[in-house]
């Protein structure tokens, strides 16, 4: 496989499929991500991971307006 994206979690294996020969780029998951922005505003509730429990099953449109309930407080100190 040469060229494009390629979504992987931080396990250090997957180091060689990005070396710049093979032309790969690393996109990191969102839940992965997600655990440092949650040691940052630690202390804010709800955290972002836990709005993905109840959000589990929904419709798409459930699901957005529920996560928008659910984190706005959140999404708005991580934008300050």
């Amino acid at each position: 496989m040469t060229g494009g994206y390629l979504q992987a979690d931080a396990y250090s294996v997957y180091d060689a499929l990005f070396q710049p020969v093979r032309g790969l780029i690393e996109v990191g998951c969102l839940m992965h991500a997600r655990q440092y922005f949650i040691k940052a505003l630690d202390g804010l509730s709800p955290r972002l991971s836990a709005v993905e429990d109840p959000a589990r099953g929904l419709s798409g449109e459930r699901r957005l307006c529920l996560r928008r309930r659910l984190s706005s407080a959140v999404v708005e100190k991580l934008n300050q």
